[in-house]
């Protein structure tokens, strides 16, 4: 089970912090900003440039770990479905592949400091005014938040998040941030949020990588999103953001595990289909991919939602 990485006596330690010290102008307008999160009718959502005060997003950007950067395929257990490397678990595998830091004491203390900032009652209540949320609340387990590092071929195909904390069983997942820490990205190499419609026949949105932007959004069960097209960034370049979910009182969600799309091309690959069945219970491990499929490289993309 996870633990809990909120540490209460060092939140009440940012109670009283500067906004202006952490967040670029935007959280002066959160009635403006509101207005349009709220117009989205299809996918609740909104893109916010300049996300932090432009020195406190140098500084996260600095202290991004940098000891994970190495050829995924170059993965020294050989095989491909979730490993650890150095600080961060390697995903690898059709669905998925990315690193991901989820456990605040392996992070440098800006990032620590950052994730509480982040749960101080003046931020969430204006993530609350900006969502139209009156319930909203830090999830003191930091599901799904974390630090999250994409390579060459790396995606993470359309998926809908999990709705009932499986571990505070009266919450639920609300609200999603997704803040890019990548400098210099270009557009051709992909990597951009993607929000879609309940049948998953078009993108709503696209917000594409871009230093110090947020893609914030509501979390439900129409909500479908995830970062699908097959990145093309050179080798040693990363799609680098700093992911934060937001709960609130349970309602009516059930869903404890996040459900990957399955696209027809599925059913007519064995080896996908089988691997699709799994995630939608678990994580894929390393042993399911040496079972199904052993010889399987990330630079192969049998999945297209074009």
């Amino acid at each position: 089970m996870a633990n809990v990485q909120i540490n209460l006596n060092d939140l009440k330690l940012f109670d009283d912090i500067n906004i202006n010290e952490y967040f670029g102008d935007w959280i002066h307008n959160i009635d403006e900003l509101s207005v349009k999160f709220k117009s989205n009718d299809n996918f609740n959502h909104i893109i916010i440039p300049n996300f932090l005060n432009s020195d406190y997003a140098e500084l996260l950007y600095d202290k991004f770990p940098k000891d994970y950067e190495k050829e995924v395929e170059g993965n020294s257990s050989g095989t491909y479905g979730m490993s650890r490397i150095k600080d961060f678990n390697l995903y690898c595998n059709p669905l998925e592949v990315k690193y991901i830091n989820d456990d605040l004491k392996l992070m440098d203390k800006e990032y620590y400091n950052y994730f509480h900032i982040l749960s101080t009652n003046k931020i969430v209540n204006i993530f609350s005014k900006l969502s139209g949320i009156p319930t909203l609340e830090y999830d003191p387990y930091l599901l799904a938040s974390g630090l999250h590092s994409h390579p060459r071929y790396g995606r993470n195909n359309i998926h809908l998040d999990y709705e009932k904390h499986p571990i505070l069983e009266n919450k639920e997942r609300r609200l999603n941030i997704i803040l890019y820490l990548t400098k210099n990205w270009k557009k051709e190499w992909g990597g951009d949020t993607q929000l879609w419609n309940e049948d998953i026949t078009k993108c709503y949105s696209k917000s594409h990588v871009e230093f110090n932007k947020a893609c914030i959004f509501i979390t439900n069960d129409i909500g479908w999103h995830g970062v699908p097209d097959i990145m093309l960034c050179p080798e040693g370049t990363f799609r680098k953001t700093l992911c934060y979910t937001y709960i609130s009182p349970l309602i009516n969600a059930k869903r404890t595990r996040s459900i990957f799309y399955t696209p027809e091309i599925a059913y007519k690959i064995p080896k996908l289909k089988k691997l699709y069945d799994i995630r939608g219970k678990r994580r894929i491990e390393k042993e399911d991919m040496d079972n199904i499929w052993p010889e399987w490289k990330p630079k192969l993309n049998p999945i297209n939602y074009k």
